[in-house]
Order: C-alpha cells, then sequence, then structure tokens
C-alpha cells in the first residue's frame, strides 16, 4: 500500500467497518464480537465480496471504545445521510475506477472520494477545498482545472477525478510507496 495512503488509511478502516455494520447492525453482536478482528474480517469480507479476502484480510482492526462509538452513531442517528452519501458515490465509483486504473492508482483509493466529500460534487469545506475529491485551489490548478469567477472545475467530477489521479501519482513519486 502506499505510504501517502497511510494517513487515510484509519478513515478507509472505518468505512470498511462502518459499511459492514449498515448490512449487520450492531445491536445483534456481544461485546466480544466487537473486539474480535478475525470476526471482522470474515464478517466484511462476506459483505463486501468486491474487495478481495487479502485486502480485508491485512487491514488491522483497532477496534476501541471510540470506533465502537462512531460505528453505532453513524448506524443509527446519521444512517440516512450515510445511505445517501452510498448511493451517490455508487454513481461515481465506476468513473474513478476507470481513471484511476488508467494511472495505475490503487483501486482501494477510490474510496477516498467518500470520505472527502461523502462523493458531493458540491461539497465545500471551511478551508475552502472544493468538489468531490476536496481540492485546494493552488493545487487544483497545479493539477490542471480551471477555477475563474465562471468555473469551478474542482467540482467537474471526471476532470477533478482526473487531477486526483495526477496527484496521487505525484505524491507515489515523492514518497515511492
Amino acid at each position: 500500500m502506499w505510504r501517502f495512503s497511510q494517513m487515510y488509511f484509519r478513515s478507509f478502516i472505518g468505512i470498511v467497518f462502518f459499511l459492514f455494520f449498515m448490512f449487520f447492525p450492531i445491536q445483534l453482536m456481544s461485546e466480544s464480537e466487537l473486539l474480535d478482528k478475525e470476526f471482522y474480517q470474515q464478517e466484511a469480507y462476506e459483505a463486501f465480496g468486491e474487495l478481495p479476502y487479502e485486502v480485508i484480510k491485512n487491514l488491522p482492526a483497532d477496534i476501541n471504545t471510540q470506533v465502537v462509538y462512531f460505528l453505532k452513531y453513524y448506524t443509527n442517528e446519521k444512517r440516512e445521510v450515510v445511505n445517501r452519501w452510498l448511493a451517490r458515490c455508487n454513481l461515481f465509483l465506476p468513473y474513478f475506477r476507470t481513471i484511476f486504473k488508467e494511472y495505475g492508482i490503487p483501486d482501494d483509493l477510490v474510496y477516498l472520494a467518500f470520505i472527502e466529500s461523502g462523493c458531493n460534487p458540491f461539497a465545500t469545506s471551511p478551508a475552502g477545498a472544493a468538489g468531490i475529491w476536496q481540492f485546494m485551489e493552488a493545487t487544483a490548478k497545479r493539477y490542471g482545472l480551471k477555477i475563474d469567477y465562471w468555473i469551478d472545475e474542482r467540482r467537474d467530477f471526471i476532470k477533478s477525478t482526473y487531477a486526483a489521479a495526477k496527484y496521487l501519482k505525484t505524491l507515489y513519486k515523492i514518497f515511492g510507496d
């Protein structure tokens, strides 16, 4: 796995477990199951068969009280929001995968868009990052996106995904992993 993606690694783990609990409600699990790494690996693999078992097997299961709290929070209180994000992301994932494949970017990095914006092309952070990939203006321009009074290509999911792939490729060259 690439070193630069490690900063998103825990978020990716959280999403995998979060998605798992969307299909397997937490109320049905005992405390020992909540802390059992093998249980999560096997159940996550069954729930998300599209992910190779090797990917799931190698993910560290850092299950603690904080993770359990957020799993409950996102599967109960924020369930509708997460369902909306999942539905929206399903529209974009085939495009993300195709573009990332062109650039030789690992397939699992397409889920960064879920973490960054919930796959919302109109998302804007308080810091000024915008679009599905949450590019800051300077970074977006550096990777070929046009931003002016009339147009902001950070919100174009195809163009911004190409820019994200270029950016991830650059990070790979910098960090070598």
